[in-house]
């Protein structure tokens, strides 16, 4: 009956429960769902950050930007780039 029930394969009860049977049931049911939720709840909330405000990692980035000093940025590496890396 565990099994039937931890897999939710939709089959009745084969033989007759005790009252400690339907207990047992009623808990791996519960902390089932409740795993279930548990291991759901971080992919949820992302979404759901997401949803709610998508500026947010632009606002990160520009937060990060901000607090760099002294530093450049140097597009290419070729000859004339690696000259301007060497001299910073």
């Amino acid at each position: 009956m565990t099994v039937i029930t931890i897999f939710t394969a939709g089959i009745g009860e084969i033989n007759q429960l005790t009252d400690v049977g339907r207990l047992l049931i009623i808990f791996v049911t519960l902390s089932d769902a409740c795993s279930v939720a548990f291991t759901a709840h971080p992919f949820t909330e992302s979404l759901i950050e997401r949803a709610v405000n998508p500026q947010s990692r632009i606002k990160a980035m520009m937060e990060k930007i901000g607090k760099l000093r002294e530093h450049y940025i140097i597009f290419g590496n070729g000859r004339v780039g690696a000259a301007y890396a060497s001299h910073f």
